[in-house]
């Protein structure tokens, strides 16, 4: 199999991306570029330099309108992997993939799927800033031992470090079973009022709720010389995720990827 180079795969995730924003638009879903994307639009007009994905937000129920309704294969190469559609799926977010490659994961033991785009459900949360913290207490943990359970153990990791695999994986297995207990753990919020809302899938690195009026206005944003979704009042939404000097990019030695994947074209 050919390896895909970052240059082309960043060419095919932007083509992803154009395939899910013309699917929204004739569907009407909503959604938005989010986490490092949607500050490289705002601050590089497409990729931050050192990062290599794309994540978007949805709210719940356009996120699951995009789950019920996204065809089994749209445009003969692109398909969705979430929950209810991919078994032993182990993570509460979906993605939306390129069925011509196959990326395999160094440290993730998550299912080879193609070259992908990350798809996030957005919930609501407590308005009440002492509620959201208990609430946020309690499904940090959660997160964090679904993250383990889908370590591979691994040569390059040190010894002790694959004991403590064991140990994880006997107290914490059934990846997909704990995923779907996670996933409506992290919706109980929804419906009942509530004007925050939070990306509770993973949400380690996000460091506050914002405003789920935020999705009432959403604007073409440049990315990567495309229109895509934004938010329109994207200075809230950054400023409450990376901090109000989002526009300073961080100091060399932090411009770091983080991702450990390699990507083929199939045969």
């Amino acid at each position: 199999m050919r390896t895909i180079g970052i240059d082309e795969r960043k060419q095919i995730q932007t083509e992803i991306l154009d395939a899910l924003h013309t699917f929204c638009q004739e569907t009407g879903i909503r959604y938005s570029l989010a986490c490092g994307t949607m500050l490289g639009a705002i601050r590089h007009k497409g990729y931050i330099p050192w990062d290599d994905d794309i994540d978007i937000y949805m709210l719940r129920e356009d996120f699951d309108r995009l789950d019920t309704l996204f065809p089994d294969v749209y445009l003969d190469r692109y398909q969705m992997a979430s929950l209810s559609r991919t078994k032993n799926w182990g993570t509460c977010f979906a993605k939306i993939y390129d069925n011509r490659t196959l990326v395999k994961e160094k440290k993730n033991k998550q299912q080879h799927i193609g070259i992908s785009i990350d798809i996030f459900p957005v919930d609501d949360v407590p308005d009440d800033e002492t509620a959201w913290k208990l609430f946020n207490r309690k499904r940090l943990p959660m997160i964090h031992k679904l993250r383990l359970t889908s370590i591979r153990f691994s040569r390059n990791h040190k010894w002790y470090n694959n004991v403590a695999l064991v140990f994880i994986k006997m107290l914490f297995h059934h990846t997909h079973k704990r995923a779907v207990e996670v996933n409506k753990f992290i919706q109980q919020h929804n419906g009942k009022g509530y004007s925050r809302v939070f990306e509770c899938c993973q949400g380690i690195l996000a460091k506050k709720p914002f405003p789920k009026s935020l999705f009432h206005d959403l604007v073409e944003t440049s990315f990567e010389g495309k229109a895509y979704s934004g938010f329109a009042d994207y200075h809230t939404y950054l400023s409450l995720q990376f901090g109000e000097d989002y526009m300073t990019p961080p100091p060399p030695e932090k411009r770091k990827t983080y991702h450990t994947n390699t990507a083929y074209w199939k045969d």
